[in-house]
């Protein structure tokens, strides 16, 4: 299952337990280069794996724009404390924007319907 986030404060409030804060197992960074759509720089992926089959996703980063900006740049800086701090596993991957925009297109259909994707 996975929960999809919009702001960075928005996602970190979700890995806050009433004890302290749930370490994620890895983060997942994926750069998608926009230019084949038209946009001017990449958009980021972010997805904070916090138990085998839950994972947390923020999409709204980007490196063009002043919201995105600042998004990428409070996401970099949540990623750099569990890194550096817990040691938490960081693995980065690229994606072209055209083929993120399907594969993001066809998990919402997915949804949308009850289908149960595949494992």
């Amino acid at each position: 299952m996975y929960f999809r986030f919009h702001e960075p404060k928005e996602l970190f409030e979700a890995l806050k337990a009433r004890n302290g804060i749930i370490i994620p197992m890895e983060i997942i960074r994926v750069r998608i280069s926009e230019k084949s759509l038209g946009a001017p720089g990449n958009r980021y992926l972010y997805i904070f794996r916090v138990s085998t089959t839950t994972f947390l996703l923020l999409d709204d980063a980007t490196d063009y724009s002043g919201t995105g900006g600042r998004i990428h740049e409070e996401m970099e800086k949540i990623v750099k404390i569990f890194h550096e701090n817990f040691k938490v596993p960081v693995k980065d991957y690229e994606i072209d924007g055209y083929l993120y925009t399907i594969i993001k297109n066809a998990f919402i259909t997915i949804g949308k319907y009850g289908e149960k994707p595949v494992y």
